[in-house]
């Protein structure tokens, strides 16, 4: 068996050798991070799952892209939508399929996320406290766990708050997902606080959020509660 030291040689590492270096650093979450929670979500499952429900004329022609990336797809019906108006043509069928994808990715995923008594919270513990190591955070995945694991860490860093020169007290951060804001005219203003606070870190859903979505050109962002745990965030 190849040893630590060969490998080194060969310059593989471990984490173990390159974490200083990476202390503070931002992370990025990709579907691996999901799936390491909750197999259901691998891109073949929500596809399979997707096509399951989809009216089977539409079903037919998304097995024809041959692939199970929702998002690429997506970019294909774009590109097809773009070119149509180009040549100024209609097709309605295309934007009725980007829609139906669209809405059947959020349904699929509502649909088979753990519900709160299926959810490992030890595991979420486990990450919340490797999180610590890491600033910013950017998400690919569209579930939630990635939100009970910075609301776990909101409830430490609230628990600790009193004891600012303990040594545990330095290691938490609270994350902000810029909707804590003041109620105006109904709704929470965004606020950035991790720029006006340097207690205070980000996380970005590159790819949308279950609790953010939009009615036409009129967006509402809606807001999660942190609550026990026997609520159903979803």
């Amino acid at each position: 068996m190849i040893s630590q030291d060969q490998l080194r040689e060969l310059e593989i590492y471990s984490w173990a050798d390159l974490e200083n270096d990476f202390k503070n650093s931002n992370i990025l979450l990709g579907n691996g991070f999901s799936r390491s929670l909750a197999d259901t979500f691998n891109y073949e499952s929500l596809f399979t799952e997707f096509l399951s429900k989809c009216p089977s004329e539409y079903a037919n022609i998304f097995r024809r892209f041959d692939t199970t990336n929702f998002e690429n797809i997506m970019e294909k019906l774009t590109y097809a939508k773009y070119v149509n108006e180009l040549f100024d043509k209609q097709e309605p069928k295309i934007e009725e399929a980007a829609k139906i994808l669209q809405d059947g990715l959020i349904t699929t995923i509502r649909d088979i996320h753990p519900k709160s008594e299926a959810i490992f919270w030890d595991k979420l513990e486990t990450i919340a406290n490797k999180m610590r190591f890491f600033s910013d955070i950017y998400t690919l995945n569209y579930d939630l766990f990635i939100y009970h694991i910075i609301m776990i860490l909101k409830d430490q860093f609230e628990k600790n708050q009193q004891q600012l020169n303990s040594p545990e007290h330095k290691k938490l951060w609270q994350y902000s997902d810029s909707f804590y804001g003041e109620e105006y005219d109904g709704r929470f203003k965004c606020c950035q606080y991790y720029i006006a606070s340097n207690w205070y870190r980000a996380i970005y859903y590159l790819h949308g959020a279950l609790f953010i979505f939009g009615f036409g050109e009129q967006i509402d962002e809606m807001k999660l509660i942190r609550k026990g745990r026997g609520i159903e965030l979803i």
